[in-house]
């Protein structure tokens, strides 16, 4: 199944990361296991840079009703502390979207030190059907 996924990088001082950023998908039935996302449309930079939008598609398996999500870096490059604000999925072929307030540093020198957090549903919207 198509995943359509937007990483939101904040607005604060050197929010942005050149880290290498993955992502889980968990879901009611299984997980998406870790993709590592490329960005789409970066253009000239590279992808998590203050205050941008971030575009990423990728097929994985169908995991049904999405209730939580893992997304991190690998502490590599300059300067890899991250400034999450949010992350939107989208499932075209189910017509439904998914929202994840993160609101929160994945830095090793800031909040709790960690550089992967794991986030539940802050908010969905569509059609969903239980077959």
């Amino acid at each position: 199944i198509l995943y359509h996924v937007q990483v939101k990088t904040g607005d604060v001082s050197a929010a942005g990361t050149d880290a290498t950023v993955t992502l889980t998908i968990y879901g009611s039935r299984g997980d998406t296991g870790s993709v590592q996302l490329m960005n789409d449309d970066s253009g000239p930079v590279g992808p998590f840079e203050r205050d941008f939008n971030d575009n990423f598609t990728f097929i994985a398996p169908v995991i049904d009703q999405i209730e939580r999500i893992k997304i991190g870096h690998d502490n590599t490059g300059t300067g890899p502390g991250w400034f999450l604000d949010k992350v939107t999925i989208d499932i075209p072929s189910e017509g439904r979207r998914y929202e994840f307030v993160c609101n929160r540093w994945l830095a090793t020198n800031k909040d709790d030190g960690l550089t992967v957090g794991e986030f539940q549903l802050s908010y969905s919207e569509g059609n969903y059907l239980h077959w």
